[in-house]
């Protein structure tokens, strides 16, 4: 289904039955804002496990030791566009404003200057000796942690993305200059380099991801967050639909398994896929001006993002309890129709008794936003209940309403 083509608001049932209980229990992972230890722009993340990592950007360098909840200044001051670790010992910096590369072997104690051979439009290191750099019309390559660099040229302007699907076969993708778009790949790693046409995806690209040797996903333009993905390697693409709406676009994609995947983009807007990025499910952030630049995933269920404004987005996999009144009833069934909708759904359930409803709605960080709906219970019998969701943002909410002791509960993500 395009999400370009329909305002919709899609349900996810997670419906249970409760004998005796006090709290709902709903399993959900969830985007949390964390403390920031700037308010300039945040270029790049780097964790090595779910607690330990780094981040870095226009005021330069932040270590956190448990999950991002404090950050400690690293590094040289300076504007920074990367920061790659590959553990507690060994990292790199890329300055964004000049040639400069920084080595650290002991955790950020100590830091080497080194030199990158051009400016960069994009680095990234796949090991402790293995880099690669990107410049203009230039993929060069390091094989001793980036103290020296060997170069191969390219066809095109602006590459600023290397996936490599195997030790051998790489790819890059890039930004033309008036005929945008290109990529090309190397069968020997990085030391000569063939260029791939295909005007499917003659876009420019801004990132991609490899969830295997021959799965690929890239990111498209800047105007309409659409996306190319090959399932050869390489050689064929097929471009797919937006996944975020028209009006945004994409800065990155990561994949945390074969199809379940997620992107960030422009003012304040993510991205998920379940279905190998045959449709997404966008989740609105509440500050509609945060635009997010990094994106990295440890393991399925912890992610980290940073962005504009020291945005610093975490992203953990924990079952939440939604405190309700003590009741000894079950839960019962319940459905959604229409879907896709406008914005009114109706939630329709076994019988419930006459009497009052109620009715809580919590979003995705938790909080409860009950008082920005309006609803409707019909008659008993095929019971009915009418929720008018058009004043919320978009993005993952948890349903509970019932009447005595029966209860019907269930997940909501809301779509434009």
């Amino acid at each position: 289904m395009s999400l370009h083509s329909h305002r919709t608001i899609l349900l996810l049932l997670n419906c249970f039955f409760l004998t005796v209980g006090v709290k709902i229990a709903i399993a959900q992972s969830e985007w949390v804002p964390l403390s920031s230890p700037t308010r300039a722009q945040l270029r790049s993340v780097s964790f090595i496990n779910r607690d330990t990592g780094w981040i870095a950007g226009d005021s330069g360098a932040f270590y956190t030791s448990d999950g991002g909840s404090n950050w400690s200044a690293t590094g040289p001051k300076g504007k920074y566009s990367y920061v790659k670790f590959i553990n507690r010992q060994l990292g790199w910096l890329c300055s964004n404003t000049t040639i400069d590369l920084f080595k650290t072997t002991d955790g950020g104690i100590n830091w080497v200057k080194l030199r990158q051979p051009e400016f960069q439009h994009g680095i990234e290191f796949m090991s402790a000796d293995t880099g690669f750099l990107c410049s203009f019309d230039s993929v060069f390559r390091t094989f001793d942690g980036g103290i020296t660099w060997s170069g191969a040229r390219i066809g095109f302007s602006y590459p600023c993305k290397v996936v490599r699907l195997t030790p051998a076969h790489l790819l890059v993708f890039g930004r033309g200059v008036g005929d945008p778009g290109f990529m090309e790949q190397s069968y020997d790693g990085g030391a000569t380099w063939d260029s791939t046409y295909n005007p499917q995806t003659r876009r420019d690209f801004f990132d991609a991801f490899a969830t295997d040797s021959m799965t690929i996903y890239a990111v498209l333009d800047a105007t309409d967050s659409a996306l190319a993905k090959s399932t050869d390697g390489g050689n064929t693409w097929k471009r797919e639909e937006p996944c975020l709406a028209n009006t945004h676009f994409m800065q990155g994609i990561w994949f945390t398994s074969k199809d379940t995947g997620y992107a960030i983009g422009d003012r304040g807007y993510l991205g998920k896929t379940t279905d190998a990025g045959a449709t997404w499910a966008a989740q609105e952030l509440d500050d509609s001006t945060s635009n997010m630049f990094a994106i990295q995933f440890i393991g399925s269920e912890t992610g980290y993002v940073a962005g504009t404004k020291g945005l610093i987005l975490k992203l953990t996999g924990k079952t939440q309890s939604v405190q309700g009144e003590k009741f000894s009833g079950s839960m019962i069934q319940s459905t959604v129709l229409p879907v896709p909708s406008s914005g009114i759904v109706s939630i329709y359930s076994e019988a419930l008794r006459t009497g009052i409803a109620k009715v809580s709605l919590f979003d995705f960080l938790g909080r409860e936003v009950t008082s920005q709906i309006k609803f409707t219970k019909q008659s008993t019998g095929a019971d009915q209940l009418t929720l008018d969701l058009s004043r919320l943002r978009c993005g993952v909410y948890c349903y509970r309403f019932g009447i005595r002791n029966q209860i019907a509960s269930g997940k909501l993500i809301l779509e434009r």
